[in-house]
């Protein structure tokens, strides 16, 4: 037995945006607003005076291409369309919906209509990029992690597959840094890595990445870079880093690095293989002395010489 209510009732008392359109001449790419509700008006600001008989944008809510058009094709099959979309409000803030767009069938039993349920995942979708964020961030510095450094790196390697522009790793270590935690603490040691962080993203370019890559550990991607290039770009690194003064105790505190430099080759398929001989290069780095940079090719292991200040103790 069906109670006797109005299921417009429900509808004008639902907490999710509700709207209905209705395609101009059978076109669904173009659409009239025909009703919203008061959830409507609420979250998106704008009143059903300034709604109602206005072009609905739905297909625009939807910012990549390809995507578009396969909602477009969904919408004339007329079935159901589900999305998470960025919309704007009235306001030119923006938020987030989750959203169900349904074909609507008129009193002749003709789908006439489409009806759109929205609901404001905000908060939800802002904890997501927030997590996502966190699992490639290093929460020290802030700077990239591991996992984050190989994603972005598969784009560098596609790219030399297919032109053959090179980059470079920078593997960097900061030399006795056990030492120091243990002469000055970890809170002083966290402020020099916090210091080295800083330092390495200010001399970044658009297109370089930079990562913690361990306890005191970094790594420099060089995009379009030769291994002569990045042997100079590493000296000033090392300068760079062996300037950075924190004062502890009243005392002013240095700390040197030792930096290994590869370059992509053919042969490598992943961000790892590279890393592998960055790291031969730098332990050769601290078997040679320490505060110094040296460049791997073809397993020749080389002190980068013409570097200024780059040269070992």
């Amino acid at each position: 037995m069906v109670d006797d209510f109005r299921f417009e009732d429900i509808v004008e008392s639902a907490h999710d945006i509700i709207i209905v359109t209705k395609p101009d001449d059978g076109d669904v790419a173009r659409q009239t607003i025909v009703y919203v509700n008061p959830a409507f008006t609420v979250v998106t600001g704008y009143s059903r005076r300034e709604a109602l008989g206005k072009k609905a944008k739905l297909l625009e809510l939807f910012e990549d291409e390809a995507e578009r058009a396969e909602v477009l094709t969904t919408m004339k099959d007329r079935l159901p369309v589900k999305a998470t979309v960025r919309s704007r409000k009235k306001t030119g803030e923006y938020h987030w919906l989750n959203l169900i767009i349904a074909p609507l069938k008129d009193l002749n039993g003709e789908y006439s209509y489409f009806a759109t349920i929205e609901r404001d995942v905000t908060r939800e979708q802002e904890l997501i990029d927030k997590l996502e964020e966190l699992s490639k961030t290093d929460p020290l510095t802030g700077l990239l992690n591991r996992r984050a450094l190989q994603e972005l790196a598969q784009a560098e390697i596609s790219r030399f597959q297919r032109t053959g522009t090179p980059f470079c790793l920078l593997a960097i270590d900061l030399d006795y840094f056990k030492k120091f935690n243990d002469t000055w603490g970890h809170t002083v040691g966290d402020r020099m890595l916090k210091a080295v962080a800083e330092k390495l993203l200010n001399q970044e370019r658009d297109y370089d990445y930079v990562a913690r890559t361990g306890g005191e550990e970094f790594c420099i991607l060089l995009a379009d870079t030769t291994l002569e290039q990045a042997g100079k770009a590493a000296g000033r690194v090392r300068k760079l880093i062996s300037n950075i003064d924190i004062v502890a105790d009243e005392e002013h505190v240095v700390i040197t690095p030792s930096i290994g430099i590869a370059e992509i080759t053919k042969s490598d398929e992943t961000l790892d293989s590279v890393l592998e001989r960055a790291d031969k290069a730098l332990y050769h780095a601290k078997d040679s002395g320490r505060n110094c940079v040296v460049s791997i090719e073809d397993g020749k292991l080389t002190i980068v010489n013409g570097t200024r200040g780059a040269s070992c103790k």
